[in-house]
């Protein structure tokens, strides 16, 4: 989800975040033209419906599809020891409801 306007507590964000999808809200460098169905950043135009790739943690943007990798953990050696400790010694159970 990419917004011109809001920030990290807009409902944008704030329901992207609940669906576990990236969203970059108000980023101001982008120009939006409904009636064209398009947007301008940087002089560069995408039109309705062109593939971006978004990265909701830096709030980067890119044009196009980049392709995602899952993480290797087997490398990181001390995360895997500590995680393994970690489950060793848990003994927090969590109880919800969720009712609406």
């Amino acid at each position: 989800i990419l917004t011109a306007r809001g920030g990290s507590t807009s409902h944008a964000a704030v329901v992207a975040r609940g669906l576990g999808l990236p969203c970059v809200a108000g980023c101001e460098a982008i120009r939006v033209d409904d009636a064209k169905r398009r947007l301008t950043v940087n002089g560069n135009v995408l039109k309705e419906m062109d593939p971006i790739s978004i990265d909701g943690t830096t709030g980067e943007v890119f044009a196009g599809i980049i392709p995602t990798t899952a993480p290797n953990l087997a490398r990181e050696k001390q995360l895997t020891a500590l995680l393994s400790w970690a489950d060793d010694i848990r003994r927090l159970e969590v109880w919800a409801n969720a009712d609406y």
